[in-house]
């Protein structure tokens, strides 16, 4: 029998779900401002910007050449480095419409794929949050602040999830034809699914055969929309080996790295059929890469596939370093606890932030490292502050204080789910990784939406147990890194904070836009 870890007397292994609907409300509430961020802009907007001139040369050149070849679109080669369902969607629904199915009509129907996104991140906060709730009432010690705030967590589901929306990679794809929000709604539900086999959901065959389906239908669509995010296929493992079917809920409450060999050969199994989920997402992927001659179409396999970019991870962590300032009202007490318990995984991790950042080339380069934080980098090599010519000073900064950060979000998380929190951050980097390219707009969503998500841990301390170390105050790191007054409101200002930088660049960026003539600009006064 598998052990039931973290229980105490007179509890089950089976909690009773609070019947409040905070969840459904989140998921509204970020339904309604995606739409009310992006629809405007629809129709309001400029034709002008590195979104728009994307739209312009690549994707509705796409759509429009999809829908002149139905019912048999020719995907051998077009202009998309993506895989075609996106624009297989887009196409679609411009054969029903018909003619009357202008630019403005198709942008309008790609937002959809941004307001389900975010909906979708409001809902996955919601539930994680209960989850952590549901931890505590499980954990005698943590029992007494189970319910604290309970009534605000649908607002608080909002306010971590503030920053995805207001990114400029966000909220672009949002208003232009883009194919990255529908990949990453995709994703999403990927991730919720993996996240729902811990949660206990596919215990029973009947839920067990719905969970499958699921997952397969899932991976297989998001794969067909953005190629990269095959990487979902760990997600699915790690949630199915951490707890097989039929084996109770509380199993995933043992933090232990041991606790992973118990009972493996069933672990394996599981993992096993999760992996046959997987086979519908890998056959698509194989027969594009067949018919593209690489995992990409033919005219981007020159400027996508080039090989690796070691470069990425060292930008991935400085991107994550930046924005776990923002959250570090839920990260200090969980950086404490590891501190004051294994102190050398902290120090580890600095050690690999450096080797991140000093191993791989990390100087400004178009375009393999370039945009974003990579702009900084090149003005600080303009000023002659540079490495041996080779490294970046301000990556050798950022990223192992990014490894410490993220030391932080997988302690945060408790019991056997953060080996699904560690899956999905290096599942992704390593993604990413693959590209030639390390884009800022291809990491930052994804690790906004990582915070979002799991920063839900956070928000009851008695539920990430900060208590344990913070009763008592002395000299010791661990024990001065608890959530005092100034913490716990920096999880309310650190965010909203956050998101109004990050807005702050997108209408900066937009208004910088609107004063040059771009490519789109010019496509627009001679494409209906």
């Amino acid at each position: 029998m598998p052990p039931t870890v973290g229980t105490s007397p007179g509890h089950t292994s089976t909690v009773a779900r609070s019947t409040d609907r905070s969840g459904a409300w989140a998921a509204c509430v970020m339904a309604v401002l995606a739409a009310a961020a992006v629809w405007p802009g629809i129709f309001l907007l400029r034709y002008a910007g590195r979104a728009a001139d994307d739209q312009a040369r690549f994707h509705e050149r796409a759509v429009r050449a999809f829908s002149a070849q139905w019912p048999a679109p020719d995907l051998h080669d077009y202009a998309s480095a993506t895989s075609p369902g996106y624009h297989l969607a887009l196409a679609a629904i411009d054969r029903v419409i018909g003619p009357e199915a202008g630019r403005t009509t198709l942008q309008f129907a790609g937002s959809m794929f941004t307001v389900a996104l975010a909906a979708l991140l409001a809902w996955l906060a919601r539930r994680e949050l209960r989850e952590s709730r549901d931890f505590a009432r499980h954990d005698r010690a943590l029992h007494a602040g189970a319910h604290a705030g309970e009534r605000l967590d649908g607002l608080r589901s909002v306010v971590v999830c503030l920053p995805v929306l207001a990114s400029i990679y966000v909220w672009s794809s949002g208003v232009w034809m883009l194919p990255d929000n529908a990949g990453w709604l995709g994703m999403l539900a990927v991730l919720g699914l993996a996240l729902a086999r811990v949660n206990g959901w596919a215990t029973t065959p009947q839920r067990l055969l719905i969970w499958w389906a699921g997952a397969a239908s899932a991976l297989a669509l998001v794969v067909f929309t953005r190629q990269s995010h095959v990487w979902g296929a760990g997600l699915l493992l790690t949630g199915a080996y951490l707890l097989p079917a039929g084996w109770p809920k509380l199993i995933v409450r043992d933090e232990s790295a041991a606790s992973l060999v118990f009972g493996v050969l069933r672990r394996l199994l599981a993992a096993l059929m999760a992996l046959s989920a997987c086979l519908p997402a890998v056959l698509i992927l194989a027969y594009l890469a067949n018919h593209w001659g690489g995992l990409v179409p033919p005219s981007f396999q020159a400027q996508h596939a080039a090989g690796v970019n070691a470069a990425t991870p060292a930008l991935s962590m400085s991107l994550l370093a930046i924005y776990s300032f923002f959250f570090a009202g839920f990260l200090l007490s969980a950086l404490g606890r590891v501190w004051h318990e294994h102190r050398w995984i902290v120090l580890c991790a600095v050690v690999l932030g450096v080797l991140m950042a000093v191993i791989p080339e990390t100087t400004y380069k178009h375009e393999p490292r370039a945009s974003g934080l990579w702009n900084l980098v090149r003005a600080m090599e303009v000023r002659g502050v540079v490495l041996l010519g080779r490294t970046s000073p301000l990556l050798v900064v950022l990223a192992p204080i990014g490894c410490v950060a993220l030391v932080a979000w997988v302690a945060m998380v408790r019991g056997a789910r953060r080996w699904l929190v560690l899956a999905a951050f290096v599942g992704f980097i390593l993604a990413q990784t693959a590209n030639s390219n390390a884009w800022q707009r291809y990491l930052e969503p994804g690790l906004l939406m990582f915070a979002a998500i799991w920063s839900a841990w956070g928000w009851n301390p008695h539920a990430a147990g900060h208590h344990r170390h913070t009763r008592h105050r002395d000299r010791r790191l661990g024990n001065r890194l608890d959530p005092t007054f100034p913490a716990l409101a920096w999880r309310w200002i650190g965010p909203a904070a956050l998101a109004f930088i990050l807005a702050g660049v997108t209408a900066l960026d937009q208004r910088n836009a609107s004063r040059v003539a771009t490519y789109a600009e010019r496509a627009a006064r001679t494409t209906p």
